[in-house]
């Protein structure tokens, strides 16, 4: 009884040992699973920042290209406008230099006129007084005349002359103002330019925040990783299974995720051939009114397989249910339930029996006769296999191990 006593405390502390692992794994991972989604979170944001900085700068640049574009078609529009004007000037100040010529040919003329009459009117030509006074008030007249003429011609030049300073002062204003547009988008431009690489900075410091969340995330998914392979390594370990082998548990397991998106937490043995019996009776004391259990079974041909149901067992017929599903180890493969909403068969006289149309059966005895068969086209999707479990229609088996799945 000492010796007994010794066992069960021993039993006992590992067990409590187990627990409190589990518990510590349990904290570990839902830490690291929060600082996960944190940081994918705030990765996220920063993608939405890039992407909108990316779209500013594009925006930007498009903004500063426009700018560029209507400045050079406004300079060409200014330019073209001045060149009209000046064509315009140059005509008028032809036409003006035109009139002063016309206007010298007239005072030359008047002047040889002058000396003409002059020439011809000699004193002693003049019979008396009256002629002479007349002669004098003609010349009078002539210069008059020709005084008014010039004037006009004076009047005419000084036209010109203010026309063409007219002329010079626009143009210039018109260069002034397309140095000083001119000047602005200079400065417009060393302003974008500026925010640019303000923006460029903030950027480049935002993707060395990215890069370094990004390691600390891969390290933290490493560290997560080496955690559930110890955890993994545990379970297995207190499995003690002669079937499944460590690292297929991960096919179990992604099964496990996709029916119910859950953790399993421990393995606890209900059944095993070899030990308990092989009669369907020994299964049935063994496992019945229990749930969340996976059957691992192998043929005397080597080939393992296996089913999972979350339904309890016990010796009532047929059980419908969404979430169980079978496999083989062998060929790494998961098959779900497509053609059938029954999940298992319960009855007395068999094994543990999966789907609608007893995919696989584990018969009385089953080490003994090969009344135990793979059946698993008729609900599962086995991916065009023919006997994708056992390898062949009736076999023998080996040994068989019924587990309970804790989950988390």
């Amino acid at each position: 009884m000492d010796q007994q006593e010794k066992v069960i405390e021993r039993l006992k502390k590992q067990i409590d040992d187990q627990m409190k692992i589990n518990e510590e794994q349990k904290k570990v991972n839902d830490e690291k699973e929060k600082e996960i989604k944190e940081i994918k979170e705030k990765n996220e944001k920063l993608d939405e920042k890039i992407k909108e900085q990316m779209k500013m700068n594009d925006s930007i640049k498009q903004n500063i290209e426009d700018l560029k574009n209507e400045n050079k078609k406004k300079r060409e529009e200014d330019q073209m406008k001045l060149q009209k004007q000046k064509e315009e000037y140059q005509n008028e100040i032809d036409h003006l230099k035109k009139q002063k010529d016309e206007l010298m040919l007239k005072q030359n003329k008047a002047e040889k006129d002058i000396n003409l009459i002059f020439n011809r009117s000699a004193p002693y030509q003049i019979q008396d007084f009256k002629q002479f006074s007349e002669f004098q008030n003609t010349l009078k007249i002539f210069q008059t005349q020709n005084l008014k003429q010039n004037e006009t011609f004076q009047k005419e030049i000084e036209k010109i002359l203010n026309k063409i300073n007219e002329i010079s002062n626009e143009y210039s204003n018109e260069n002034q103002k397309i140095n000083q547009i001119s000047n602005e988008n200079k400065n417009l431009i060393k302003n974008i330019q500026k925010g640019i690489q303000i923006n460029q900075q903030t950027f480049q410091k935002e993707i060395k925040e990215i890069k370094e969340n990004l390691e600390i995330f891969n390290k933290n998914l490493i560290k997560e990783k080496l955690l559930e392979k110890v955890h993994k390594l545990i379970l297995f370990k207190y499995m003690k299974s002669d079937i499944i082998k460590c690292e297929e548990l991960d096919l179990i397991e992604e099964g496990i995720r996709k029916n119910l998106n859950k953790k399993i937490k421990e393995y606890k043995l209900l059944f095993k051939a070899k030990r308990d019996g092989f009669g369907s009776k020994d299964f049935h004391s063994k496992c019945d009114n229990k749930s969340y259990t996976v059957s691992f079974v192998k043929s005397k041909e080597g080939k393992r397989f296996g089913g999972f149901t979350d339904v309890e067992w016990d010796q009532s017929g047929w059980k419908k249910g969404s979430n169980g599903f079978i496999f083989s180890l062998d060929n790494n493969e998961i098959y779900y339930n497509k053609y059938s909403s029954y999940n298992i068969y319960c009855y007395s006289n068999l094994g543990p029996t999966f789907g609608g149309g007893f995919d696989f059966c584990i018969s009385n005895n089953c080490d003994k006769n090969k009344y135990s068969y793979d059946n698993s086209s008729h609900s599962y999707d086995i991916k065009g296999k023919k006997y994708a479990l056992a390898g062949k229609h009736k076999f023998y088996v080996e040994d068989y191990e019924v587990y309970k799945k804790e989950l988390e």
